[in-house]
């Protein structure tokens, strides 16, 4: 499974569209893309706005002031090197980010990630969702 965009000059993005690039090899990448996808539309349908998506190892909502919104769809988020390399990451850095999690986190986590400039939500449930 792989998400493609219509082709485009560099940088141009048509709103709602993804940027190609993210490949599900797997039944679970597709069921963790998956859950991405309806974490970012869940956020948008509770008041987060987006310009775009942008599809990475995981999709990333982009708001119109350019913050980035990661959607973490896990039971439970640790701190470990993977997780600091992909907060860290160049291409996630703007002034104003937030990670929305669906689980919890551990508190030396929500302290790396605070560290390093994440603002961290708790992501929203729809009445009535399954």
């Amino acid at each position: 499974m792989t998400l493609e965009a219509p082709a485009r000059s560099p940088g141009e993005m048509a709103p709602g569209h993804h940027r190609p690039g993210t490949t599900a090899v797997n039944d679970e990448e597709r069921r963790l893309l998956a859950a991405s996808v309806q974490m970012l539309a869940r956020l948008s349908l509770t008041g987060v706005p987006f310009r775009e998506l942008v599809a990475r190892r995981t999709d990333v909502g982009v708001t119109p002031g350019g913050a980035p919104v990661l959607p973490t769809v896990v039971d439970f988020l640790s701190w470990t090197d993977q997780i600091a390399r992909i907060a860290s990451q160049r291409d996630l850095h703007a002034p104003r980010r937030g990670l929305w999690l669906a689980g919890r986190m551990s508190p030396r986590a929500q302290y790396g990630l605070s560290e390093l400039g994440w603002t961290i939500h708790e992501a929203p449930t729809l009445t009535g969702a399954r």
